[in-house]
């Protein structure tokens, strides 16, 4: 079965690091595997990897944030994991402190086109920046092309360390953001592969294989 993903790490990584291919490219895997199912993850850019899954061309994309709109064509799995929304900004930016979503109205702020993160500022008025990808964003940041970046801390922390850029940025959340995987409703058979996929990440869950999983990215 076809699934598809933007890379994300440490989420899921188009490119293992020593070994790691992202704990939710783990946890969704495993959790088909344990229901008899065969899955191939194929990374692409994330805007192509959600119309593939709205055209029915893939069953699923991980991982998926909650979006009104998406239930359209998807539907959500129970959840996989979750993302701390919030700002990064260089060390040496003196402004006021960013506590929730709607303090970055007015402000300059950008976020990575086609994520979840993006079309909230956009819903709150906040006029975002948008930029390709989170290391496009962070080069950005760093040069003071923006004030603030606004994107999941575990995925950008992770970027960071990547680039070499550590101790560059200080970072302010908002709230956690829970993910998802979206399923295919044009997807031959979407509730049933939606209810083995849950019946087998509740597996995981219980056996203690997914906190394992987890442990390995901490």
């Amino acid at each position: 079965m076809r699934l598809v993903a933007s890379d994300y790490p440490p989420f899921e990584m188009a490119r293992p690091d020593e070994g790691l291919s992202g704990f939710d490219y783990e946890v969704v895997t495993k959790s088909f595997e344990i229901t008899g199912y065969r899955t191939h993850i194929r990374f692409m850019p994330w805007n192509r990897a959600i119309a593939e899954v709205e055209s029915g061309k893939a069953a699923a994309v991980l991982s998926c944030a909650y979006r009104a709109q998406r239930q359209e064509f998807a539907l959500y799995s129970d959840q996989i994991s979750s993302s701390t929304d919030g700002v990064f900004y260089r060390k040496d930016h003196i402004a006021p402190e960013v506590t929730t979503i709607t303090d970055l109205i007015g402000r300059s702020v950008a976020a990575v086109q086609g994520y979840a993160t993006h079309s909230r500022l956009h819903d709150i008025g906040a006029n975002p920046i948008g930029v390709p990808d989170d290391a496009a964003g962070l080069k950005m940041l760093e040069v003071g092309r923006f004030d603030y970046f606004f994107n999941g801390r575990q995925a950008t922390d992770f970027r960071i360390r990547q680039l070499g850029m550590s101790g560059k940025f200080d970072f302010s959340a908002t709230e956690d953001k829970p993910l998802f995987l979206c399923i295919s409703k044009a997807y031959p058979e979407a509730e049933r592969i939606l209810a083995d996929f849950n019946r087998g990440l509740s597996i995981l869950k219980a056996d203690g294989t997914y906190a394992l999983i987890h442990a390995k990215y901490q």
